[in-house]
């Protein structure tokens, strides 16, 4: 088939390896550099220096919970679905930027929460923070 020939008196191979040296020292030079003129863009991260100082003018926010039993309390009295537009409405004079959270119990009415989320917004405020009471 396949026939070779072999010249014994050639000597060894040798590989001649000083183009792959100079190869590798420019490849060498030029990370170094593109390296240099590489700049990380970023911007400075200011941070507050104090935590935010609650002054005596400010109330704190509006609790209304909302029970497994389906009643609902405000700042922990017991309140009618009724009442709270009219109660949101006063504590919203004293108070413009009043802050109102409902709690409700994992096993409470949906229905009843959403109805308290419109009463809350038809007496006046805007934004709402809904949180889960696990404290029953």
């Amino acid at each position: 088939m396949f026939q070779f020939a072999i010249n014994k008196e050639a000597g060894p191979a040798k590989v001649n390896i000083s183009p792959m040296i100079d190869m590798v020292f420019i490849l060498l030079i030029f990370f170094i550099v593109a390296a240099v003129f590489v700049e990380e863009s970023g911007f400075e991260v200011r941070r507050p220096e104090h935590e935010k100082i609650i002054t005596p003018d400010e109330l704190p926010p509006l609790g209304i919970r909302i029970d497994v039993q389906n009643q609902i309390f405000m700042e922990e009295s017991l309140s009618s679905l009724n009442s709270i537009r009219s109660k949101v409405a006063q504590r919203l004079i004293v108070s413009p930027e009043l802050n109102v959270i409902v709690r409700a119990a994992p096993l409470a009415d949906a229905g009843l929460m959403v109805s308290v989320l419109d009463q809350v917004r038809l007496g006046g405020v805007d934004l709402i923070s809904l949180s889960l009471d696990t404290d029953e």
